[in-house]
């Protein structure tokens, strides 16, 4: 009992935890922001090596250290694994003691957007056949996760990496490979993205798809999307191997972030007077941050082009959570239940023992408000054709109600004919 009270007893949250983190990276000072995180005690526990190694990997990330950022997920992956091996056992902890005193495993979509990173990092070191493998394990531990239950989570196919891995196959001229992620991104765009979360077919995926579809001769096909999509023309795969190809990456605001919501339900043991007793049920829920900026262009010399949304993870956080919910019910209920009796039971033998054992109760059953604090809240993408050579490359971003509010120029960037340059930028 004193163990779980002492395990129970820190009242600070993810959230006090990582907000002088927070603060140094939207002041730009990423090494800083490094230097605290890799000292913080709380993230240095057992329990929470998984976040600990995603924190700091996305500040690695962001402070430019690719290679030791991948390092970090590693092993966040790693440890994922082995929890889920552990879970998948439905072990009696689980059901006994709360999310928040176990180990962190992570959400869903924080398993699978580790990955996304991962092939960031690869990009950035230049190493496309890397990268590539990191967008197709997205889908693949989607599938896997979703195996699981019997309840399915809407998030069952992540759209973005499907096209991301479309521009992957095409930086490398692999055009057929290319197409077919293309399209089933498209498919997954319309047939989930704008149901669920409110994300449309990006503007840009409709010409990849139709220059593709026109390079590999699939006439029937490109009939099909000239129809749906109302285009008439887009640039040729000639026109595409010859200009130099600039993809831009934009995460942008910061995911929702997660707060306690407490419940109380008095239930009877059974039909004799006072043999029962008050459950608190505690559940985790996501309060949405509004980001400083909506929307986005690039330019480069006389070409201009606005950046299109491809994954809003607040949206997507904010279902995964919804559709675990019956899960977690399930396992506070009977967690729930299992204390009240032996609450009733050590009550019966002796009364100060029995309050002090609803005591104990009160102060363990909380929810699990650990999450991957600093990921974005969205992701907009531009990928254009533009004239080789040295030029600077101008983002400019417009707040919420569309008016300027930033710029940031990317002084001196060789583009390459023929060849495929990826800047990203994140703001909070």
């Amino acid at each position: 009992m004193l163990f779980l009270i002492f395990l129970s007893g820190c009242a600070s949250t993810h959230f006090d935890t990582m907000r002088d983190v927070q603060q140094e990276l939207m002041r730009g000072n990423y090494q800083r922001a490094e230097d605290l995180i890799a000292n913080k005690e709380k993230l240095q526990q057992s329990k929470n090596e998984v976040l600990y190694a995603l924190e700091h990997g996305i500040v690695a990330h962001l402070n430019g250290k690719y290679t030791e950022s991948n390092q970090l997920f590693e092993q966040a992956v790693t440890r994922m694994e082995a929890l889920k091996t552990v879970s998948v056992t439905e072990t009696a902890t689980e059901w006994l003691v709360t999310e928040k005193i176990q180990a962190y495993q992570g959400e869903d979509f924080e398993q699978v957007i580790v990955h996304y990173y991962m092939a960031l990092n690869y990009l950035m070191l230049g190493e496309l056949h890397e990268a590539l493998v990191e967008c197709r394990r997205i889908n693949t531990l989607l599938r896997e996760l979703n195996d699981r239950y019997e309840h399915k989570n809407v998030y069952k196919t992540d759209a973005f990496s499907l096209y991301l891995s479309g521009i992957l196959y095409d930086a490398m001229g692999e055009v057929n490979d290319a197409f077919i992620d293309y399209r089933n991104a498209y498919n997954a765009y319309r047939d989930d993205y704008q149901e669920f979360y409110g994300t449309p077919v990006p503007a840009q995926l409709e010409h990849d798809l139709l220059r593709t579809a026109s390079a590999l001769g699939f006439n029937d096909v490109l009939h099909e999307y000239q129809q749906t999509f109302g285009i008439q023309d887009w640039p040729t795969q000639q026109e595409y191997r010859q200009a130099a190809r600039l993809v831009v990456i934009w995460e942008n605001g910061q995911i929702p972030y997660k707060i306690e919501k407490a419940y109380r339900q008095y239930v009877e043991l059974n039909d004799k007077e006072d043999a029962g007793c008050y459950l608190k049920f505690a559940f985790p829920e996501f309060v949405t941050r509004i980001p400083n900026f909506s929307q986005a262009a690039v330019s480069v010399g006389k070409t201009t082009q606005a950046l299109d949304l491809v994954e809003d993870l607040a949206q997507i956080a904010l279902k995964n959570l919804e559709d675990r919910r019956l899960r977690v019910m399930a396992k506070a209920a009977t967690r729930n239940i299992l204390k009240c009796a032996a609450e009733y039971e050590i009550e019966k033998k002796n009364q100060i023992l029995g309050w002090l054992f609803g005591g104990l109760t009160e102060l363990t059953e909380g929810a699990d408000t650990r999450q991957w604090f600093l990921l974005p809240a969205n992701i907009q993408v531009a990928h254009l054709l533009v004239e080789p050579g040295i030029k600077d490359v101008e983002l400019s971003f417009s707040g919420i109600g569309g008016q300027s509010a930033y710029r940031r120029v990317f002084e001196h960037i060789r583009l390459e004919p023929g060849k495929t340059t990826f800047l990203i930028h994140r703001t909070f």
